[in-house]
């Protein structure tokens, strides 16, 4: 009788020994996902800060491209400081001062 209890504890600390090693493993694994996850959150924060600069630079670049096609299609200068501009200019004006001649003329 006394051989079976000892057996019995023998038994229930054995177990008692394994249910402790397997907690400290369970522990360990969750301390390296936890540092694995902090890692990539890392990393994904430092890929969204260069697609951000990136997009920020394509912006920069698109209005760059356009503005140089701009100054291309009226060779070089301005909009504004062509002649075509200023004729069409003078010409919306003749024409708004017609409309509103007449208006009044009614």
């Amino acid at each position: 009788l006394e051989l079976r209890r000892l057996r019995a504890k023998l038994s229930a600390r054995s177990t008692e020994t394994v249910d402790k090693t397997r907690v400290a493993e369970l522990e360990q694994a969750m301390k390296l996902a936890e540092q694995s996850k902090a890692e990539a959150m890392t990393s994904l924060e430092a890929t969204s800060r260069a697609f951000i600069l990136e997009k920020e630079e394509k912006k920069r670049l698109e209005g760059r491209i356009r503005q140089m096609s701009s100054q291309l299609l009226v060779g070089g200068q301005k909009i504004e400081d062509t002649e075509q501009f200023r004729h069409a200019v003078a010409e919306q004006h003749r024409r708004i001062r017609q409309e509103y001649e007449a208006k009044l003329a009614e």
